[in-house]
């Protein structure tokens, strides 16, 4: 994934450097490394998110427009997949520590419904 990444940000810095016209093959190369890359089901590993995103980022300020488009439709899919990473790890910690999240609501009136105690039937 990061070879790949690196593949379309290094046609991006070609398709800049040659100028929007004759620059347009390496701009549609990177546009088919980013297409790559959010059909794949996978987003950055936990140490190099930042890094990753951070230099997608620049991506989206290209003066290609395509490029634009495509990096930030790609950033926007990875942060939606380490939100949902991210509460789905919080969701698995919490059964695991058997904690509740909070009470339920009743009815949206504002209160909360605490578990109820069991008691013994004396006979």
């Amino acid at each position: 994934m990061v070879e790949l990444f690196e593949a379309a940000k290094k046609a991006a810095d070609v398709a800049n450097a040659k100028g929007i016209l004759s620059g347009k093959a390496d701009a549609l190369r990177c546009v088919e490394a980013i297409s790559l890359l959010m059909k794949m089901d996978a987003t950055p590993k936990p140490n190099e998110p930042r890094r990753m995103l951070e230099r997608l980022q620049v991506l989206t300020k290209h003066k290609d427009r395509t490029i634009c488009n495509a990096a930030s439709a790609l950033l926007q899919l990875w942060r939606q997949r380490i939100r949902e990473q991210e509460t789905k790890a919080a969701s698995t910690i919490d059964m695991i520590l058997c904690k509740p999240r909070q009470g339920q609501q009743i009815r949206g009136q504002g209160f909360t419904r605490e578990p109820t105690k069991t008691r013994k039937l004396v006979t």
